[in-house]
């Protein structure tokens, strides 16, 4: 017969593999009917009135508010209709709107920023699995119209309750302040980089340490109190009153926090331990673990694909399997004489050197990079919190419900040691270890590594063991091969939205063209890091910018100093724009040389590979987007034409200089396919057999032109685009050449 944690882990098992499954075969699309129409149908970015409820409860910090709407009408030029469908809509202030009030609000509804790469973050499909169709934003709460206004519940008075406590104490560090009261992400950026840098972003996120030190405050103080009432011995024990009355305050407390997987993880394993002591059952830790994530999961299943809720419950993992059978039983023994610092300490010691080896695979997985800091910063960090920040946390709470003319004096106390925090987090800082920037492991990779690591630790038998580290090998292997040898050349057109990203690989060297951008959005950052790493590289040999557009070269600020860069080259138009000439002086700041190209030159890339720069004999200097960098390369006899964002006057010069020798295999349409350039007699010149070209999806431009479209349907180009395609290129493979596409 099954134990009851055998059978908690099959359920679990089930569950997971349905869940996957269910996100694999897309069923998670909304439901239509014939009454209304759904958003996710008629997204048109025109501005539109909206008629809709407050779904969940709003997500409020000192500068922004978050509300999860559902549509109920909208209405343009003068025409209602009814529509449904879930969307997010940001304010950038603080709005003290209560959940179910029913709003108006006049705006354009978009689809979410989505960039379809591999090893991307699919930030539309995250959205998607919270029912989330569609963004919006209005500029000031003053721009929404309340129709029906609900009252406040009790844990919505709370939490306002605490939160203008802070927004007007003295403190300057309110930020962390409410980020450790709540679990509101609510840091500075400032903060964020520090505390990120460190290795320390555990620490402000309310999880099993918080959640277990406060109760075990709680627990110790009602055990004490009930001393003073002996009668109460009669009818129950004073563990089990203590049991009680801290169960009541996990319940309140978690009523009032932000539902992350962290702190819906620590607080249903506190409450499955105290009902344990409540009904005298016996408390088996694995059973408590596995039972929390059931439960997560059967009420929220897409919290599988939470970073909290993996890096969580894997903590406790660690903690729990792997980090007791770590220490030599001598170690434990000598431990066991000494005083309670020495102990603590030594702990503190190894715990962090364990969480930081072994959270190192999954870390590099969700974020590229991961942070040797902790393993110092955790040493002194983690005491400080378990003695001083996590009971000031409680203290200031009960203060502000209980004594609120205490509230400021606690604050400011709390204040000043998150104060002390930072300044000791800098002044050790001149002991920082490197930051890891390697390759980033696949998801079969990380399964398999910690597949492997469990079993391990549970002392399993080798003949389980040793063939699946054999698939562990061959795993990465493989992924190796297909990355970097299985092919001779390869042409990416990544998909960084309206913009240019053309990543060029040979056996031996990585060429960037050009690196995307937007204004208010990191694309070297948030899009291009992650593909590169993805795709295991981490350095480029070359970065050529062809002219000095923002869609073209305000993604290199993300790269500089996240993955090695040889040279840049940019053309000779010495642009005064305020942006590329601090993008310049980054460049410099990186001890990146910078090359510029003007005349015809010839470049070895290797022994079967150049790069050209194709000039125009006899012209004036050209501007703006003709100043662009056109380049040919050629590999064997493949070849290869980039165009940057040239228009048909320079298309026209570039024929009467080249004339047929423009020929080429590939090309990469010129301006995203706009109706100025790829004029008919230069495509005729170029014959190209596979066009690729970048382009944002319902770009407000109209790119590309049906004109164009038609001119290289003209020549039975085979056309690959980013928007309907993803990352999409060619890649040669024993010189047959063949083109491809992330979506089909």
């Amino acid at each position: 017969m099954l134990s009851k944690k055998s059978y908690i882990l099959y359920l679990l098992i089930i569950q997971i593999f349905l869940i996957l499954l269910f996100d694999q075969q897309n069923i998670s699309f909304p439901f239509h009917n014939n009454e209304t129409q759904h958003l996710s149908q008629n997204i048109t970015h025109a501005k539109t009135t909206y008629h809709a409820q407050i779904a969940k409860r709003p997500v409020f910090t000192f500068n922004k508010t978050m509300l999860t709407l559902d549509l109920k009408q909208k209405t343009h030029q003068e025409k209602s209709e009814h529509v449904h469908g879930r969307v997010l809509l940001t304010i950038p202030e603080t709005c003290h709107i209560t959940q179910k009030s029913t709003i108006l609000f006049t705006g354009a509804i978009k689809e979410p920023k989505h960039f379809i790469n591999p090893g991307g973050f699919d930030y539309k499909k995250h959205l998607q699995r919270q029912g989330i169709w569609g963004k919006a934003y209005v500029p000031s709460c003053k721009d929404i119209t309340i129709i029906n206004k609900t009252a406040a519940s009790l844990t919505d008075g709370v939490r306002q309750k605490i939160f203008r406590t802070i927004q007007f104490s003295p403190a300057k560090n309110k930020d962390l302040i409410l980020q450790l009261m709540l679990g509101i992400r609510s840091i500075t950026q400032e903060n964020q980089i520090k505390i990120q840098d460190a290795g320390l972003s555990h620490l402000f996120a309310i999880s099993g340490t918080h959640f277990g030190i406060m109760c075990a405050l709680i627990f110790i103080l009602i055990t004490k109190l009930t001393e003073f009432t002996p009668l109460l011995y009669l009818y129950i024990s004073k563990q089990k009153i203590a049991a009680l009355c801290t169960l009541l305050f996990v319940v309140l407390y978690l009523s009032i926090l932000e539902p992350r997987a962290s702190i819906l993880r620590a607080s249903i394993m506190i409450m499955l331990y105290l009902i344990a002591i409540i009904i005298n059952r016996q408390k088996n830790l694995s059973t408590i673990i596995l039972s929390a994530a059931f439960i997560i999961l059967l009420f929220s299943p897409f919290s599988l694909y939470d970073i909290s809720f993996q890096l969580s419950f894997l903590c406790i993992l660690i903690i729990t399997i792997i980090y007791p059978k770590l220490l030599p039983r001598k170690l434990k023994e000598w431990l066991h004489s000494q005083s309670k610092m020495i102990h603590v300490f030594t702990h503190a010691l190894f715990l962090s050197l364990t969480l930081n080896i072994f959270l190192t695979p999954l870390i590099l997985y969700h974020f590229n990079t991961a942070s040797l800091n902790g393993f110092i910063h955790n040493i002194w960090a983690i005491p400080f919190f378990q003695f001083i920040m996590i009971p000031l946390t409680l203290l200031s709470l009960c203060s502000i419900l209980l004594f609120p003319s205490f509230a400021s004096f606690i604050l400011i106390i709390f204040d000043q040691s998150l104060i002390l925090f930072l300044k000791t987090l800098m002044t050790l800082n001149v002991l920082s270890l490197p930051i890891i920037s390697f390759y980033k492991p696949h998801t079969s990779h990380l399964l398999l590594f910690y597949i492997i690591l469990f079993l391990l630790f549970i002392k399993s038998k080798l003949k389980i063991i040793l063939p699946l580290i054999f698939l562990f090998l061959f795993s990465l292997g493989h992924t190796f091969y297909e990355l970097h040898l299985s092919y001779d050349f390869k042409i990416t057109q990544i998909d960084v939205g309206q913009g240019d990203a053309l990543l060029i690989q040979t056996r031996h060297k990585n060429i960037l063209i050009d690196t995307g951008g937007q204004p208010f959005f990191d694309i070297g950052n948030n899009v291009l890091l992650p593909f590169l790493k993805h795709s295991w590289i981490t350095h480029l040999d070359l970065v050529l910018l062809t002219h000095d557009d923002l869609d073209h070269v305000g993604g290199l600020s993300g790269l500089l100093g996240n993955i090695a860069i040889g040279d840049v080259w940019i053309n000779d138009t010495h642009s005064k724009k305020p942006f590329f000439q601090k993008l310049l002086a980054e460049i410099r700041d990186h001890n990146t040389s910078i090359i510029v190209k003007s005349n015809y030159e010839n470049f070895f890339i290797d022994n079967n590979t150049s790069l050209e720069v194709l000039a125009t004999a006899g012209k004036k200097p050209y501007k703006g987007n003709n100043a662009s960098l056109v380049l040919l390369m050629i590999h064997k006899q493949f070849r290869a034409l980039f165009t940057g964002d040239i228009v048909k006057t320079r298309e026209k010069d570039l024929i009467q200089t080249y004339d047929n020798a423009l020929k080429a295999d590939y090309l990469k349409v010129s301006h995203h396919g706009s109706k100025t350039a790829s004029s008919s007699d230069f495509l005729k010149k170029v014959q190209p057999k596979i066009v690729s070209m970048g382009v944002g999806k319902q770009d407000r431009f109209g790119h590309p032109h049906t004109q164009t479209l038609t001119h290289l349907t003209n020549i039975s180009s085979t056309i690959l685009r980013t928007d309907q395609h993803g990352a999409c290129g060619v890649v040669i493979k024993k010189e047959r050449t063949t083109p491809f596409r992330t979506k089909e």
